[in-house]
């Protein structure tokens, strides 16, 4: 009770609380909690905030990996590759700047200035110090798998938009689109491991198997997510098919995840397989499996829901009774092709 009595004097400024003045306090507070009005009027407020959080921190994030992937493709492969041009003609601090440039996010740094926080990436350690306050109150958090997958999602939408624009057929728009995911995921993993290792040779390498890897598992579902036809001649085979591409894709993520670690031996050595022995490891890889089928899923819902409508169109075509317009030019055409 003393130190309830304490704390109270501390933020009221009254040092002559009695037992009973804060025993009263107490009683007064829990009071007006309890009151039905009010418990309803707190936990409505909750509940709204806890909604809208959740609506405004999915679309953020969703923003978010949009300039990621612009910016992995666009800004930091093209000073990854001037960095090992001034590697091999032996300039190896321009080398180091070069990579350090394309290790520093400008999405963090934009994101961080439109909300008025610290844009120096030297002074934030390279963070986004607004997603802090973007995941109060919110269901999607930056770091669960909501906000996992709403920034993976997002990540692919700059290379389905490009490849959608391509000129020529399907299969143009997927070898255009798998040339942008080789890119982005070459430069992710060139930046991870020159982070660790420093060393660019060693660091492009891991980059380039990193990009092999991701553009040989894309044959595992078919193609990459948004950009495929979700084929069937009826609503349940669509169903089917969207199904088996959502979890193809999950299939692609674990698969990377596994081969991950042999990568990682071209900077870190044989060490780099000591992750297998860990319960972290595997239970990354089974997160990866979920994050791959659900960012499939979304991506691939508006092609499915396309393919739905288009069916149930021709079903209903199919199905609807002849009119006697119809049938009188179902006779001539009869006669016409016996006349021939």
């Amino acid at each position: 009770m003393s130190n309830i009595r304490d704390r109270l004097s501390k933020y009221t400024g009254n040092t002559n609380l009695t037992v009973n003045s804060t025993s009263n306090i107490r009683n007064r507070l829990n009071n007006y909690i309890n009151q039905p009005n009010q418990q309803n009027n707190l936990n409505n407020e909750k509940e709204d905030k806890s909604l809208l959080k959740t609506i405004s921190a999915g679309v953020q994030y969703l923003g978010q990996g949009a300039l990621k992937g612009l910016e992995a493709t666009f800004v930091d492969t093209p000073l990854q590759i001037a960095a090992g041009i001034k590697k091999i003609f032996g300039d190896d601090e321009g080398a180091k700047g070069l990579m350090e440039a394309s290790d520093v996010s400008l999405t963090n740094m934009l994101v961080n200035k439109a909300a008025g926080e610290e844009t120096n990436p030297y002074k934030n350690n390279n963070q986004n110090l607004w997603n802090k306050e973007v995941d109060k109150n919110s269901y999607i958090k930056e770091n669960n798998l909501g906000g996992k997958v709403m920034t993976a999602v997002g990540e692919m939408l700059p290379t389905i938009a490009i490849g959608s624009s391509m000129s020529g057929g399907l299969k143009a728009k997927q070898i255009g689109s798998n040339v942008l995911l080789g890119t982005k995921a070459f430069s992710g993993g060139t930046n991870e491991a020159y982070r660790e290792s420093g060393n660019l040779g060693k660091s492009m390498l891991y980059g380039l198997g990193s990009a092999g890897t991701e553009l040989l598992t894309e044959k595992i579902s078919g193609g990459i997510p948004g950009l495929k036809q979700i084929g069937g001649t009826t609503r349940k085979e669509i169903a089917k098919n969207y199904l088996k591409n959502a979890l193809g894709e999950g299939v692609e993520e674990v698969v990377s995840s596994l081969v991950n670690p042999i990568l990682q031996t071209t900077y870190k050595g044989k060490d780099a397989l000591n992750q297998y022995r860990t319960s972290d490891y595997w239970k990354e890889v089974l997160e990866s499996g979920i994050v791959g089928s659900a960012v499939g899923g979304i991506l691939d819902a508006p092609n499915t829901i396309s393919n739905v409508k288009n069916t149930s169109n021709t079903n209903i075509t199919q199905n609807t009774p002849k009119t006697v317009y119809d049938l009188v030019q179902q006779e001539q055409n009869s006669q016409n092709n016996a006349n021939l």
